[in-house]
């Protein structure tokens, strides 16, 4: 996190690869029984600005954010549920830009240390498709994690 002023700041979010599973709504309506169309991995950086309430010298600070997001997909595998009822093949998913939620608090601890806890909603919206007993298969998927974070920092 980088302090523009006492009270805004840039902050990345960076994480190790999450792995989400994948549900595909609508296939009733083709005579299919399965949900289950599989899962994926992937990495969500966030780039968000942040404003914290109150001065810089206070003991707790809670904050809110904005931020833009920008998922890509990686090891992506049809469950075996959609390999066999559905025929399925070639899963493959797009890029995802969406808009990010945060809030969070600061608990100062020592003149450098804080604690903090901060809670994300990311808008991950994408677009599945595959090859499957119906042809090529093109589906609206939504992710859109809630990401919970306890840290420890240091200011300089």
């Amino acid at each position: 996190m980088y302090m523009l002023s006492d009270n805004l700041a840039l902050e990345v979010l960076a994480a190790t690869p999450f792995e989400h599973d994948l549900k595909a709504a609508g296939l009733s309506q083709f005579g299919f029984a399965t949900t289950d169309l599989g899962s994926s991995k992937q990495l969500p950086p966030t780039v968000s600005a942040l404003y914290f309430f109150g001065n810089s010298s206070s003991t707790v600070r809670p904050c809110i954010g904005v931020g833009i997001n920008y998922t890509t997909f990686f090891s992506k595998d049809l469950s075996s549920s959609a390999k066999n009822e559905l025929a399925a093949s070639s899963l493959d998913l797009d890029d995802s830009v969406g808009l990010s939620l945060r809030a969070g608090i600061d608990v100062i601890l020592s003149d450098n240390w804080l604690l903090n806890a901060s809670v994300w909603n990311i808008d991950i919206d994408t677009d599945a498709s595959f090859n499957s007993a119906l042809g090529k298969v093109k589906v609206g998927v939504d992710i859109d994690p809630w990401v919970y974070m306890i840290s420890l920092g240091y200011r300089f």
